[in-house]
């Protein structure tokens, strides 16, 4: 078993808003994170940054397989996300309303984004939101086709509602 946090398996970094209140390591070839305790104070992530290019214009899909145990707060899920010259986040997917809760065998897991023209580079990953741990395998990133749904609504494109009716 080694642990991410002190030796970054090449490509992947242990992040978030809060990993001192989590451990990454893995155990039979499955990256595990896990929370240290019942009342995180924030959230933790195993990801990876790459060039753009090869996928600019295109429909990309992040998918693993996820196993949770004990998962609370937010949950566990994939997340990807898009940015483009100036830092500006042009397509984001962290698989709000779709993670993962409790305990639950494996099952699998997906997130499909436009990558726009302009993008600079492309972030994916697993995090856990919570208390209780998550394992990730079988985790493979693909150019899909239009017919293949985003998975995260995508943004209206005008306001909506300023009436305030219903």
């Amino acid at each position: 078993m080694s642990t991410f946090v002190q030796g970054p398996m090449r490509g992947w970094r242990f992040a978030g808003s809060a990993p001192q209140d989590f451990t990454c390591e893995v155990q039979a070839g499955a990256p595990r994170l896990c929370s240290k305790g019942d009342a995180p104070t924030g959230f933790a992530t195993l990801m990876q940054t790459f060039a753009a290019d090869d996928y600019c214009g295109r429909r990309v899909r992040w998918r693993a397989t996820l196993r949770v145990r004990g998962v609370g707060g937010e949950g566990a899920g994939l997340w990807a996300r898009v940015d483009g010259p100036l830092g500006e986040v042009l397509a984001f997917d962290n698989s709000a309303g779709r993670r993962r809760k409790g305990t639950a065998s494996e099952s699998p897991s997906a997130v499909v984004i436009d990558v726009p023209p302009r993008a600079v580079s492309v972030s994916l990953g697993v995090l856990i939101d919570g208390p209780g741990e998550v394992w990730i395998s079988d985790a493979g990133f693909e150019v899909v086709d239009a017919s293949v749904p985003l998975t995260a609504d995508p943004l209206p494109r005008a306001p909506q509602n300023l009436g305030f009716t219903g």
